[in-house]
């Protein structure tokens, strides 16, 4: 069988045999078969980044303060390492969040 670069398309299907469909149809049942074979977690890939995102900025935020906390207790300075250090992590954590956020727009 001769086939010509445009107008035939060899496409495996699930069964393990081979199809061979041409111009429109063959392009809908492609992406049709992309769309059925991804995982459903991709579906949500974008929600995950930005829930895990969301307790990153938490943990650090607490995690800041309450070293800012133990220091203005040792230094005896009321609450100024408190919150430098909450406000540091949270400029942080939304300076790495814009940086991953850049990137995945570059992606699509």
């Amino acid at each position: 069988m001769k086939k010509t670069l445009g107008t035939w398309l060899v496409k495996g299907n699930y069964s393990g045999r081979r199809s061979i469909k041409r111009g429109k149809e063959e392009r809908i049942m492609a992406t049709t078969l992309k769309e059925a074979g991804k995982p459903v977690y991709h579906k949500y890939q974008n929600i995950m980044m930005i829930r895990a995102w969301g307790f990153v900025i938490a943990i650090a935020s607490f995690l800041f303060l309450y070293i800012g906390y133990k220091i203005d207790q040792y230094f005896g300075t009321a609450p100024k390492f408190m919150f430098g250090l909450f406000f540091l992590a949270l400029f942080i954590c939304i300076g790495s969040l814009y940086q991953e956020a850049r990137l995945r727009r570059k992606e699509v």
